[in-house]
Order: C-alpha cells, then sequence, then structure tokens
C-alpha cells in the first residue's frame, strides 16, 4: 500500500506514490509489498524516467542526518532490470543521483534483493525527496516490486542561539539576532 510502517519523532513522511508515468500492478502481481508497472526500456538513466517517490520533513527546529539508503525489491521477467536511487532537498528541482545502475535479478514474488547507496552523509531542515528509478525494462507492463524501503540516519535538534527565529542552519551568524 505504501503507507510508512513506522518514521521517526519530529519527522513527517508521505506514502510511496508512483510519479513520471509509473502506475499501480495492482495486488495479482503479488499480494505484498508495493508493486507498480510501464517502466521504461531506455538502458540509460535520466532524472524524468518512471519511478517511486517519498518525502521525509523535519519539524521545526530538527533536521535529518541522513547516512544511507536501503530497499529490498524484485522484478518480473520483464520488468526493470536496472535502477537507481536518488535524493532532493529542493523540492525536485535537482536530483543527486547514485552515478551507477544496480542490476535487478528477476524473481519470483516474494523473493526479494536488497539494493543501497552508501552516499556521503548529509544533513537537511528542509523536506528530503528520495526516488527509486526502473528502467531497462522489457515490457512496460513488467513489474517492480518493493518491500522496507529504510533511509539510515537520524533526526536532531538545530538550535537557534540569538533566539531571532533563523535556525543555526540558515542564520547567517547565529549568534547575533541582527
Amino acid at each position: 500500500s505504501g503507507v510508512p510502517y513506522s518514521v521517526s519523532a519530529h519527522t513527517t513522511g508521505t506514502n510511496l506514490t508512483r510519479v513520471n508515468g509509473a502506475s499501480s500492478a495492482g495486488t495479482a502481481a503479488c499480494a505484498t509489498g508495493f508493486s507498480s508497472k510501464f517502466f521504461t526500456t531506455p538502458t540509460s538513466f535520466d532524472t524524468s524516467l518512471p519511478c517511486i517517490e517519498f518525502t521525509l520533513t523535519p519539524a521545526a527546529g530538527y533536521s535529518i542526518s541522513a547516512e544511507s539508503f536501503v530497499a529490498e525489491l524484485r522484478r518480473s521477467s520483464s520488468g526493470p532490470a536496472s535502477i537507481r536511487f536518488a535524493y532532493s532537498i529542493n523540492g525536485g528541482a535537482s536530483w543527486i543521483d547514485q552515478g551507477t545502475n544496480q542490476s535487478l535479478a528477476n524473481t519470483a514474488c516474494g523473493a526479494m534483493t536488497t539494493a543501497s547507496w552508501d552516499f556521503t552523509d548529509f544533513s537537511t531542515s528542509v523536506a528530503l525527496k528520495f526516488r527509486i528509478y526502473g528502467f531497462n525494462a522489457s515490457s512496460t507492463s513488467g513489474i517492480l516490486q518493493l518491500l522496507n524501503v529504510t533511509l539510515n540516519g537520524k533526526v536532531c535538534t538545530v538550535s537557534d542561539a540569538d533566539g531571532d527565529g533563523y535556525l543555526a542552519g540558515v542564520d547567517c551568524n547565529d549568534n547575533n539576532p541582527a
């Protein structure tokens, strides 16, 4: 169904959504997980390709310190043979992707392959979007199934030492309220 199992305190998370043309494969594809189809046949990556997306937003006064991303995936025989992860900290205006494609084996429903991305650690006090791109499919009716999508990191408080309403991450001088 794409509903988060858990989200850290002081953070909200959206459901998984299909964007750029990906659509539901229905429960007939696999009874568990988040199954999608309409992934394209190109073999090279582009941020306009069909994908699955979710957003994490820290509460006011908090930031997300992100460390790595892990997902369990599978594909049907005609589903996307390549995947790539990406994130955006500017509402999707630009994306930072992992730079290499990961291969995804054809397996039976529920037999998942773990894919991960250990990116350079970063912190953000704004909404953080993540995408899972699928491509290099032999047919748009091929299925990509997701289970256990996890962003590893922590949620931290952000200070406003000078009390001017601007948190340390965006305040030009957090020791001067002017």
